[in-house]
């Protein structure tokens, strides 16, 4: 999956203190895949973790932080999965059979943008997410260069792939046709395993310490391990200079592989924050 994201535009930013700051009723608050209201998310932390790391009681609050994509839509999270069926899993399937580009026909009537990667001159890269499953549209023409996460898409596919197991629609077009929808945001704290096979490009929230000294990614990222607590720690990739050899971080982004193992890629900075 590397050479995928080593082709998309990198955001120039710096990492930030944490300063613990509950989240406004406006930047929770939104509707679920059904229209419910949804209410703002529980933010507080677990203690049940017997996990040593100077990180593991994490911070102060969970949920996303004011400047995270999903708060600056204004949109709430919710804890399960959705609930909407809207033709993710036919594209899941295609692009997962196949290792080179095929031409297909298919539609995403509506699926829930979960997260948000680069817009740019009339295309982004959007993970776009109903019951089924997550699947990647890379750099696509849309009709909304404002489109951010909670908004709802229909997606005309021509072209997919599956790059090293993850499945990518790389050609067809997007089309913003609802906004203000919860996002699913999977808690994986105190000592859960990330596993791609249980949340593939899913979003998740984890915290915890930057445990290794970072190795040279290529195309200007660095490579950490990811201590969250767990049996193994999850490889952290972020921007040259934005982290540091034991940093605390607080993430809430889609869980990507790389080779078989879970991956964390800060495509976007306001993905993580320091702490």
């Amino acid at each position: 999956m590397r050479s995928v994201w080593f082709s998309l535009p990198v955001l120039l930013a710096g990492c930030w203190p944490y300063i613990p700051v509950a989240p406004t009723a406006a930047e929770l608050a939104g509707t679920n895949d059904t229209g419910d209201t949804v209410e703002p998310t529980d933010t507080t932390t677990s203690d049940t973790t017997d996990w040593t790391s100077l990180c593991a009681p994490g911070p102060n609050k969970l949920g996303p932080w004011p400047k995270h994509p999903i708060s600056k839509a204004g949109v709430g999270i919710q804890k399960k999965n959705y609930s909407i069926d809207v033709g993710v899993d036919d594209v899941l399937k295609a692009a997962l059979a196949t290792t080179t580009p095929k031409t297909v026909s298919l539609t995403i009537s509506g699926a829930i943008v979960s997260a948000v990667g680069p817009v740019s001159a009339g295309k982004a890269t959007l993970w776009a997410s109903d019951e089924n499953g997550t699947v990647v549209l890379f750099n696509l023409p849309i009709d909304d260069s404002t489109v951010q996460p909670g908004d709802r898409v229909k997606v005309q596919v021509t072209r997919v792939v599956g790059v090293d197991g993850v499945p990518e629609v790389t050609g067809g077009s997007i089309k913003v046709t609802a906004e203000g929808q919860s996002v699913w945001v999977e808690q994986l704290m105190n000592g859960k395993s990330l596993s791609f096979d249980d949340w593939p490009e899913a979003e998740v929230e984890v915290w915890g310490e930057l445990s290794t000294k970072p190795t040279d990614c290529g195309a200007g990222f660095d490579c950490f391990d990811l201590d969250h607590g767990a049996k193994k720690p999850v490889s952290f990739r972020v921007q040259h200079g934005q982290a540091r050899f034991g940093d605390c971080v607080h993430v809430i982004a889609p869980l990507n592989q790389f080779d078989g193992a879970p991956e964390l890629v800060m495509i976007d900075p306001d993905w993580f924050q320091t702490y």
